[in-house]
């Protein structure tokens, strides 16, 4: 059985009211000002942006695809980012007379509604914060591989993840190997994107910063960067051992089998695993062990890779021109039962 989600690296477990706590760390928006100021002071490499929402469907229109997330015109200050000098890269406008966004509104991004009917050859944008999904309802493989390109040449733009349908596109992963791929009919995605992100980074004290869409600028989560997937999980009660620090990964899908093992019931075609090292008279940890694994995507080159700080594309950063990614995975294994874990991915671009 093998599952890829978020794999919570530590775990603390006691015994008292009989519960179970997910908790997780999600970069958190600062206020503009106290976050420039901080990162100014934490690195003196500042050159793009302090505050790094992203549109994509407007990224990709700008590259010459037909695009839409199904949102109206948006008022979003700190969109693309602020730079250090205080310029908005998207600048504030005022619709007085609703020309544009159809009702008098201020607006920094005009309307990406989805039309109907939809034309061909269009890519209809899912914002999710830490990730995006795209769709490409006719499922035109030009228009999938124009997409890709667009996202491997802006550095907004991490990991990507494609469909099997789609065979091997340079760059880039199948989502058969993080497990959202679905078979016949379905909601899936075509591409499965992650926003770019630095786990070194830290801006008031706090680890972690990264891009992330505009739908969401409270916080986000879903991303594939590390401060995303190592998320904490704690338990209490009766059946869990008391005081124990588990550093074995598990992921969200092994929360209902686990439950359903205290509560004396099976769950077969569970995909998840049940937490047999925090449970009172099973497994010890040290009957398992873990093996750390890395995919690495084939490389595209020739790219022009355009810098975040012109939105056209007209600046171009001359030392990149190839895009590839990784993916860490952990298996874990116990006897005859292994799984495998999403660990964490990463775009590399040279």
């Amino acid at each position: 059985m093998r599952n890829y989600a978020n794999s919570g690296g530590k775990r603390l477990l006691t015994s008292s009211l009989p519960k179970i706590t997910i908790t997780a760390r999600c970069p958190v928006t600062l206020p503009i000002f106290h976050y420039a100021r901080s990162l100014i002071a934490e690195s003196e490499r500042l050159v793009e942006t302090v505050i790094r929402f992203v549109r994509s469907a407007e990224l990709l229109s700008r590259d010459g695809l037909t695009a839409f997330d199904g949102a109206a015109c948006r008022d979003i200050p700190v969109l693309s980012g602020i730079m250090a000098d205080g310029i908005h890269l998207h600048s504030r406008k005022d619709d007085e007379l609703g020309h544009v966004c159809g009702r008098p509104q201020k607006y920094t991004s005009t309307s990406f509604a989805v039309p109907m009917p939809l034309r061909a050859g269009a890519v209809v944008v899912a914002a999710n914060a830490g990730s995006d999904y795209l769709f490409v309802p006719d499922g035109n493989i030009d228009t999938v591989k124009a997409a890709v390109v667009s996202l491997q040449s802006r550095p907004q733009f991490g990991a990507i993840f494609v469909s099997d349908k789609y065979g091997e596109l340079a760059g880039t992963l199948p989502m058969s190997l993080i497990k959202t791929e679905a078979s016949g009919r379905s909601r899936a995605p075509d591409i499965i994107v992650s926003f770019s992100y630095d786990e070194n980074v830290a801006v008031a004290g706090k680890s972690g910063v990264s891009y992330a869409s505009s739908v969401n600028r409270r916080g986000d989560h879903g991303s594939f960067s590390p401060t995303d997937t190592h998320i904490s999980l704690m338990a209490s009660g009766p059946h869990f051992k008391s005081g124990l620090h588990d550093p074995l990964p598990t992921s969200n899908v092994d929360i209902a089998p686990t439950v359903a093992r205290i509560l004396q019931f099976r769950m077969p075609d569970a995909q998840g695993r049940v937490l047999e090292e925090a449970l009172q008279g099973s497994a010890h940890i040290d009957e398992y062990e873990v093996l750390n694994k890395t995919h690495r995507s084939s490389t595209k080159a020739g790219l022009t890779v355009k810098l975040p700080t012109d939105l056209d594309g007209r600046s171009v950063d001359p030392k990149l021109s190839s895009y590839s990614i990784e993916l860490k995975t952990k298996i874990l294994t116990r006897e005859a039962a292994s799984y495998t874990y999403f660990d964490q991915a990463k775009a590399v671009r040279e």
